[in-house]
């Protein structure tokens, strides 16, 4: 408070005099004394000018009590008490009180019966909480309409492509989610994914979750990784997480002709690699599904022990005009066993604008570091979900840099109709040391609305990049839906 006593015998305007009243009753609602009052007292008039002295009466300091939860609901109290960021016998704090409706809100398996409310008695309080269950268990699709290229089966046909995902909420009132998802974005890729989180094991801000993760590009590769973590969740979607990951990399196809011939090995290479690494998450929007102000952060770093495997189709490969040489020795050309560094980064903020408009700005940062780096180990870009305009996962690269721009005229609670724009540059992999910068551009818009049945979702988008440019025959269309069950 050395900040207000400093201005003792300084002069201030009305204006500002009811901004330090403002930021002194804050100050003591969110520090324990939510019955703080200030005033003026000894007040004398000199010329033009008022004198006087400020006194603060701060009340009782009041704690936490209990937090009290009504109605029917499949919920611990000890979670409820955990996600809210709200102990007992803990100071009152009333931006905390005041923020229980919007991270309720953000809970896809209760909601608010009625808002909160706080009794006092002596010098504690009991927040109570009106809460009743909602249907969480979510069945989501997105169908996706590209023109076909002429690396496939059927050029000049489109090819209609997929993501399906179940997610199952609060099956044993711990708020545990699991989730399945099933993706296919192009011709000869697939995915399959599964997760599990259980929050707050033992009544303790600590969590366990683990997940598995196929990824099949039927022409040339297999990856698969798992991995497993502990994570310290904060209040709401905020936490930090340490984590290992075990990843492995396949080849599925070897062009055996032209390793004979070049006597180089291919960029796609057998990986495995042990990763440890921490995750911190940050989400200080008004509200997290739909904003319109606020902002956020996802920071992932990672190191990992990462072995090359010679391939057995390789090594027993045979020279018919130089029998005596090894293609085994083609490994030793290269690491085959090292660190390798991973780095992610998102920071996003929301600006409003007007009454019912914001302005989203993002930027994403990418980046692998390490000797040797094969197809299997490289970021995935491009689709609906991070860098529109372009095929999902069709962009293979070792690091980025992605500038997003959007418009949002925001509908209702969950809707809103948005242009935007997103702009990289990246290096994209070539073969095993030679890389080249790539700048991209996607322009689009899209629209997202609630109906009784669900979210739908509809996104409209042109890619190019410094090699091509922007073609309505290469147009990403797709088509989003959501159902509540």
């Amino acid at each position: 408070m050395a900040r207000f006593r400093s201005l003792s015998g300084k002069i201030i305007s009305i204006k500002e005099l009811d901004v330090l009243f403002n930021q002194l009753i804050t100050y003591y609602e969110n520090n324990g004394y939510p019955f703080a009052s200030v005033r003026l007292n000894s007040i004398t008039q000199e010329e033009n000018k008022l004198y006087a002295q400020l006194e603060v009466y701060t009340g009782k300091l009041i704690i936490i009590d209990s937090v009290a939860v009504s109605g029917d609901v499949l919920l611990t109290n000890r979670y409820i008490q955990n996600y809210l960021g709200i102990k007992n016998d803990a100071v009152y704090n009333e931006e905390f009180i005041r923020g229980i409706s919007r991270k309720i809100n953000e809970l896809p398996f209760i909601e608010l019966a009625k808002q909160p409310s706080v009794s006092f008695y002596a010098e504690r309080a009991i927040v109570t909480l009106y809460l009743k269950n909602k249907n969480a268990n979510r069945f989501d699709f997105i169908l996706g309409v590209l023109p076909n290229s002429t690396l496939q089966a059927t050029p000049g046909r489109l090819l209609i492509t997929g993501d399906v995902q179940l997610n199952l909420y609060n099956a044993l009132s711990f708020g545990e989610q699991v989730s399945v998802r099933f993706e296919k974005f192009q011709a000869r890729t697939t995915r399959a994914k599964a997760r599990i989180v259980y929050p707050y094991v033992l009544s303790s801000p600590f969590g366990l979750d683990a997940g598995f993760n196929l990824f099949v590009n039927d022409s040339i590769f297999r990856n698969l990784e798992y991995d497993f973590g502990v994570q310290y969740s904060y209040s709401g979607s905020n936490y930090i997480k340490g984590y290992y990951k075990r990843f492995e990399s396949r080849i599925i196809y070897v062009d055996t002709s032209l390793i004979l011939f070049t006597k180089k090995l291919p960029a796609t290479l057998d990986v495995n690699n042990s990763t440890y690494g921490v995750e911190y998450a940050l989400d200080k929007t008004d509200f997290r599904f739909n904003p319109r102000k606020g902002f956020g952060l996802i920071l992932n770093v990672a190191v990992g022990l990462r072995r090359i495997e010679p391939n057995n189709k390789i090594i027993n490969l045979t020279d018919p005009f130089n029998p005596e040489f090894s293609y085994r020795s083609l490994y030793d050309s290269i690491q085959n066993k090292g660190n390798q560094y991973r780095a992610t980064f998102r920071f996003y903020k929301y600006w409003p604008l007007a009454n019912h408009s914001a302005i989203k700005t993002q930027i994403d940062l990418g980046y692998i570091i390490g000797k040797d780096i094969v197809v299997g180990e490289l970021f995935r870009l491009g689709g609906n979900k991070f860098l529109r305009g372009f095929d999902e996962e069709s962009i293979l690269v070792s690091n980025y840099q992605i500038l997003n721009l959007e418009y949002r005229l925001l509908l209702d609670q969950y809707s809103f109709l948005s242009v935007f724009t997103d702009q990289g540059i990246m290096s994209r992999f070539t073969n095993l040391t030679d890389y080249t910068t790539i700048y991209t551009a996607g322009v689009g818009a899209g629209f997202t609305f609630q109906t009784k049945a669900g979210l739908f979702n509809l996104n409209y988008a042109l890619g190019r990049t410094n090699n091509s440019s922007f073609s309505f025959r290469a147009a990403k269309i797709h088509f989003g839906y959501i159902n509540i069950f």
